[in-house]
């Protein structure tokens, strides 16, 4: 790569005004992108935020994170158009099969299959042309399956030692750009933060990448069991510092953006999305 990696920032919608007033703050920054996760019935709704963050702003571009279950297609096409003309085309969606915990508290017993997530990506690409889509997965099934369906693969979990050849393998089986979620701590707060992030990337992480990013057996149970008992925060402390640093970036809150855009270029992805904390370390 010969370009520095576009940065997003990730912003959990709990606060209709919040999100819009970081939009805006973003968007003067020089941000690339605003992201919003879709947690069903936990947050405000995401389309409707960005909606509202459209009308205030004039560069980011701004998405969400949802999946075929959540949000039927059809209606995911309907409201991305609809952001699209509010924004003037700068929207985005990133589609996934879902993840477990955010289904369950939705009465969704389980994820969605690599065919309806594909059968999204269609639905929404035949509903709206020009639509702007992401898919966040990492299992080579998916990423054979969605080839020529996306426009950017979104990556998490992947062990930093494993991120350079799967980065040009996912730009060879799909075609696609490569962002990474890449999460850091630099104080004791946003080091339980790490922690619970990667608890849950352990709870369904594929072998090899456990493998690579010394996440042993015995540690997976010693989590799993923890997150069973008390939950993924106090999960989370049972990782090692040495293995956070492995998936994670350690690194001082000031100038963290450089850090993170120097790594991501190293690593060989083309956008990176990083936390809310990351731009706001002290709220």
């Amino acid at each position: 790569m010969t370009h520095s990696p576009a940065v997003t920032i990730n912003v959990m919608p709990h606060d209709a005004r919040h999100v819009v007033a970081r939009a805006t703050d973003a968007d003067r920054r020089g941000l690339g992108r605003l992201v919003l996760p879709d947690a069903g019935a936990a947050t405000r709704d995401p389309w409707t935020v960005l909606g509202a963050a459209a009308v205030g702003t004039t560069a980011i571009r701004l998405g969400m994170i949802t999946n075929p279950l959540t949000r039927r297609p059809e209606v995911t096409a309907g409201a991305l158009g609809t952001l699209d003309e509010l924004s003037g085309g700068r929207g985005f969606a990133v589609l996934s099969v879902g993840g477990a915990f955010q289904l369950a508290g939705l009465g969704v017993p389980h994820p969605a299959r690599i065919a309806d997530l594909t059968t999204a990506l269609r639905t929404v690409r035949d509903r709206h042309r020009s639509a702007e889509l992401w898919v966040a997965t990492k299992g080579p099934a998916t990423l054979r399956a969605v080839a020529g369906l996306a426009d950017t693969v979104l990556l998490s979990g992947v062990p930093f030692p494993l991120l350079p050849d799967l980065a040009r393998r996912v730009r060879s089986t799909t075609g696609a750009r490569v962002a990474l979620t890449l999460h850091h701590w630099f104080d004791p707060e946003s080091r339980l933060h790490s922690g619970e992030r990667l608890v849950y990337e352990i709870t369904n992480m594929r072998p090899e990448y456990a493998d690579a990013g010394g996440v042993h057996d015995s540690l997976r149970t010693d989590v799993l069991s923890a997150l069973a008992r008390s939950g993924p925060v106090e999960a989370g402390r049972l990782i090692p510092d040495t293995v956070l640093r492995r998936f994670y970036l350690d690194a001082p809150a000031t100038g963290i953006t450089d850090s993170a855009v120097t790594l991501a270029t190293g690593l060989g992805v083309d956008e990176i999305v990083l936390p809310e904390y990351t731009f706001y370390p002290n709220g």
